[in-house]
């Protein structure tokens, strides 16, 4: 996934078949023996609809090593990208900050709206899914031509209280209520 100035990419990709790998760096270590001949890739964008693009983004506590990216594009590079354990977009809304973070292996966000705030605010316009809808779970469901990604039903707490919360679709538009 990539976070963005005005949403979430997810890159979905899929080995098809596979060749043995001749590289020479395959010759002399005990690299993998075969190395992707085809893949499938599959993008999903989610923007958030009239969001602020200029909201602070606050870095959390970093983890631990970076990553290097190469592209055909850039041949020497990104180098040294830093990852953090959470980043959150301040005001992202009007009164909604948008906080995103990893717990037990998952990829989780928080919207933390203040007093006052409308929530009605947030609204996801999604690309690139085949179907979008609501499972009987309440979960909403994004369904790609490489698998399907599945958002937990809402949870939403007002001073430690629990409030009924569920998934809105309006084409491919999603929202809150």
């Amino acid at each position: 996934y990539h976070l963005k100035r005005n949403g979430i990419s997810y890159q979905l990709s899929k080995t098809d078949s596979e060749k043995i790998n001749t590289s020479e760096f395959a010759k002399h270590t005990r690299a993998t023996q075969t190395q992707p001949d085809q893949i499938s890739i599959s993008r999903l964008d989610i923007n958030w609809l009239n969001s602020n693009q200029n909201s602070k983004i606050i870095k959390g506590s970093p983890n631990k090593g970076y990553d290097n990216y190469y592209l055909e594009n850039c041949p020497n590079g990104v180098l040294h990208v830093q990852n953090y354990r959470e980043i959150t977009y301040q005001n992202i809304y009007t009164g909604i900050d948008l906080k995103w973070y990893g717990q037990s292996g998952h990829l989780k966000y928080d919207y933390i709206v203040a007093a006052g705030a409308d929530y009605k605010q947030i609204k996801l316009d999604i690309k690139g899914a085949e179907k979008i809808y609501i499972n009987e779970q309440g979960e909403l469901e994004i369904k790609t031509s490489l698998g399907t990604i599945i958002e937990q039903a809402p949870v939403v707490t007002q001073n430690t209280q629990h409030l009924k919360a569920t998934w809105v679709i309006k084409k491919n538009v999603v929202s809150y209520d």
